[in-house]
């Protein structure tokens, strides 16, 4: 095997002469090039690496010189030629960049024809986000302008034998998986959603039509105008609002006793009648009025929609509902990210966390520093980075492109927190600093060039952020050596100043208030800071400095000052609240007592690899927290770990049953795999802390993240984002269910399937369905049909009833014009079955064989 592929694979398949590359450079089209990885082998040599084969082709009809060029992309694990008699090699450039170029004996490449080479990915090819993108060529001669590749093509490894036949790696799991679903919920289901506090469902209901006016208190007429468009896209027209309106009619109601979020909403053959004390209450009253609706309602207006008679009295669990979207590594646009505030206040989820400063792209106009936004939101060819940063992430060779280029201008940003202000989202923005900061850094780097160009050496240094002297050396997980802000440095402080600033300016004009600012404050690596001199100067002048862990307490000090200064409060990731200790000779972290006094927000994302308590340990040490689980709540892991899923899978693999399954007081009692996916042994958390009485009462809420790496666009935003979002929003709401304090397991087990097939049934047959309707529609993810051979014959199943699997027998993949499964498949030979929502859409197909 081994001889054959070397054989035939490492060599150039070319005929030809060499030719000049700048002759060549006139008449070649690098768009004529087409590049493909196919995926030989995983765990090569037990050595946890990929054996690929790469190809690159001429497609054109000129040929590609032998040299004179070169190709870069990202990859998110080093890439390497496995032989050098391929003649090319590949260079790591910086973090995640990497260059292919000819070598010496290097041969041109004619039409038709082109050059195969055996590679070694540093890690296992798992899924298709662990893949090689953005591949662009460059010139030798024309080093400032790229030519991006888009004909790339990934050949996953080949389906392998599972129990004697070829099969989907999942395809067993998952299928038994939804063996478990109740099928048959007993009891009526709740039309609103999330789960009320209180439903009751009577018999008929009310007809909604274009006449019925809304009668609102005063306190009201915000809703009342948004309630009155949404009517209108039901109805084709606006409901009139006025205080006097007769007939049978909608009516917002003021009322005392409800909590700021609590509501009550009737309908009856009188009309619809929502009562709250605050107008919180009202707008979630509002949402609940919209999930009543049947989902074809949404898809175009009529004359009437029929609202059913219920009784419905709640109030959410938690103050705090979050979701996190980062936009610093992939971009999204102004108007996707109002349809993802819409969304979530369909969902009731009350505080946007918004990512937008990151090593890779820094979004955001600021007033004052146009270099934040002219230099560090483009992303695109560059070795140098004299004008913007590199490319990241497969963004490619040109700035300018969507999703590694963008930022919000302010005029963009005021309309965003208007937006969510009227949806009664708050927006929380995320400034990373000390680390994750090379964007932010190498803008002000910029500045710096342009302003001593100029013979301005004061302005120049006014916002430096690094110490040029310095030679501490520390790689980050993202493989950056450069991106954290030297703390010492006053013109550290003039910046963040100047930011806070800026960013108190614009909820100004949005008028609004800006409560609290994230400034994220992880991943700062061991060896920042170490030998830099201006710290080393900083430590000998200051004696509450020893070394230099303490200058984290420095900086975190500072930048509390500058924000309690302005009433701001700050908010950052779990580090900023832990301190760094020896233990048994160990380096550890525990909660640092000298900030509990302080009004700081931790978000906890940390509960894999021992640090299963730790969102605990904060809270019972007094801090404010917000549980926001990698294993739970990460929306960029993948829901199943196979090739046709994206995602990262470091920190676990998150299906909807495990965000929908976290019990937030006792994080450890529902976990039934760790972050490796490996069952958790009984009592393995027994020594773990536990959240005690005190600590409750520090728990703010749970929030859900999405990192953006993968995301490419709002289709696998949405992908990522949906149908997980609506777990989260169910566990952020409903009160505490009685499932999650059963004492004894067997019972809690009963009680959470039984809970868990509810959900399911509501979100297949009722929630989706609306979604794909609503607002444009949303492209959540459909999972897979899950499949077994029982009997000499192919069973399959889906996660959510609703859905339809139609499949092929030695064909391709299913259509939505494929037979349609209705009984076990019989056929002999290789089927391929596939899910389809209502509308005809599918997810990927499982295959599995029948002998």
């Amino acid at each position: 095997m081994k001889k054959t592929i070397a054989a035939i694979f490492l060599l150039f398949f070319l005929v030809g002469e060499n030719f000049c590359a700048t002759a060549q450079v006139n008449n070649f089209n690098p768009a004529d090039l087409s590049i493909t990885f196919e995926a030989v082998a995983n765990d090569f040599n037990n050595g946890g690496q990929a054996l690929l084969l790469f190809t690159l082709k001429n497609n054109g009809k000129k040929i590609l010189p032998a040299t004179g060029w070169k190709i870069y992309f990202n990859s998110k694990s080093a890439l390497r030629v496995k032989d050098t008699a391929a003649k090319v090699k590949i260079e790591r450039q910086k973090a995640n960049l990497f260059c292919l170029l000819p070598i010496a004996g290097s041969e041109a490449i004619t039409p038709g024809k082109g050059l195969a080479a055996e590679m070694l990915l540093d890690d296992n090819l798992i899924n298709k986000s662990d893949c090689p993108e953005g591949f662009y060529l460059v010139w030798d001669d024309r080093p400032l302008k790229g030519y991006d590749i888009k004909n790339v093509s990934v050949k996953p490894i080949k389906l392998k034998a599972i129990d004697g036949r070829v099969q989907s790696d999942y395809a067993a799991v998952i299928y038994h998986r939804n063996l478990q679903i109740n099928r048959a919920v007993n009891g009526p289901l709740s039309k609103v959603f999330p789960t009320p506090v209180n439903y009751a469902e009577g018999q008929g209901s009310f007809i909604l039509t274009g006449e019925a006016g809304i009668e609102t208190d005063e306190a009201f007429a915000k809703e009342a105008a948004y309630l009155s468009v949404e009517a209108g896209k039901l109805l084709g027209k606006k409901l009139s609002v006025a205080p006097g309106n007769s007939g049978k009619k909608i009516r917002l109601v003021k009322k005392e006793g409800f909590t700021d979020e609590g509501y009550n909403l009737e309908v009856s053959q009188e009309g619809i009648t929502i009562a709250a004390g605050r107008s919180a209450g009202i707008f979630y009253g509002i949402q609940s009025l919209k999930t009543l609706l049947p989902a074809a309602s949404w898809s175009k207006s009529a004359a009437s929609v029929p609202v059913p008679f219920v009784e419905v009295n709640d109030a959410p669990r938690f103050g705090y509902r979050g979701f996190m979207m980062d936009v610093a590594r992939d971009f999204q646009t102004k108007e996707e990210v109002k349809r993802i505030l819409d969304l979530m206040s369909l969902l009731k989820l009350n505080t946007f966390h918004f990512h937008i400063t990151d090593d890779e792209g820094w979004r955001l106009e600021i007033n004052g520093l146009p270099e934040l936004t002219s230099f560090g939101s483009q992303r695109g060819h560059s070795l140098d980075e004299a004008n913007h940063l590199p490319s990241a992430y497969g963004s490619g060779a040109d700035t300018g492109k969507l999703y590694g280029s963008g930022f919000y201008s302010r005029k963009d940003f005021i309309e965003i927190l208007q937006y969510a202000n009227d949806r009664h989202i708050q927006v929380i923005p995320e400034i990373e600093t000390p680390g994750h900061a090379r964007a932010a850094i190498k803008a002000m780097d910029f500045r710096y060039r342009k302003y001593m160009a100029i013979g301005n050496r004061e302005e120049a240094l006014k916002y430096f952020l690094r110490d040029t002297l310095d030679a501490s050396e520390y790689t980050t997980p993202q493989a950056f050596h450069d991106n954290v802000i030297n703390v010492a440095l006053p013109s550290c402080y003039t910046f963040i100043g100047k930011i806070i600033e800026e960013v108190d300016i614009l909820y100004k004009e949005a008028g609004l208030q800006v409560k609290t600012i994230h400034f994220g404050g992880d991943e700062v690596p061991s060896g920042t800071w170490e030998r830099s001199p201006a710290c080393n100067a900083l430590i000998a002048a200051d004696p509450a400095l020893d070394n230099t862990n303490d200058l984290w307490y420095y900086y975190l000090g500072k930048v509390n000052k500058l924000l309690s200064d302005k009433g701001i409060a700050l908010s950052g990731w779990e580090e900023i609240g832990l301190r760094k200790t020896v233990t048994d000779g160990q380096n550890v972290m525990i909660p640092n007592p000298g900030f509990t006094a302080h009004d700081l927000r931790l978000y906890v994302w940390n509960n894999i690899g021992g640090n299963e308590d730790l969102a605990y340990k904060l809270a019972n040490a007094g801090y404010k927290i917000v549980l926001t689980p990698v294993t739970n709540f990460y929306l960029d892991m993948v829901s199943y770990k196979t090739y046709d899923e994206p995602g990262y899978f470091w920190g676990g693999i998150t299906d909807i049953s495990k965000t929908y399954g976290f019990i937030p007081f006792d994080l450890t009692k529902n976990l039934k795999e760790d972050h490796e996916g490996n069952p958790v042994k009984p009592g393995a958390f027994a020594h773990k802390q536990r959240l005690t009485d005190y600590g409750k009462t520090n728990v703010l809420g749970i929030q859900a993240a999405l990192w953006a790496e993968t995301i490419k666009g709002p289709q696998q935003l949405e992908y990522m984002l949906l149908p997980r979002l609506l777990a989260l929003a169910e566990r952020a709401w409903q009160k505490d269910p009685a499932w999650a304090n059963e004492k004894d397991s067997s019972s809690m087990r009963k009680g959470y399937n039984d809970a868990w097939s509810s959900f399911v049934s509501i979100t297949g047959n009722s929630l989706l369905p609306m979604l794909d309707r609503y607002n444009g529609g949303y492209n959540y993810r459909i999972p897979p049909a899950g499949a077994i051979v029982s009997d000499n014959a192919v069973l399959a199943n889906t996660q959510f009833p609703g859905f339809e699997i139609r499949y092929t027998v030695n064909g391709g993949d299913p259509t939505f014009k494929s037979n349609l499964y209705r009984a076990p498949i019989t056929d002999k030979g290789l089927v391929r079955l596939r899910v389809f929502n209502r509308e005809g859409r599918a997810g990927y197909t499982t295959v599995i064989e029948n002998k």
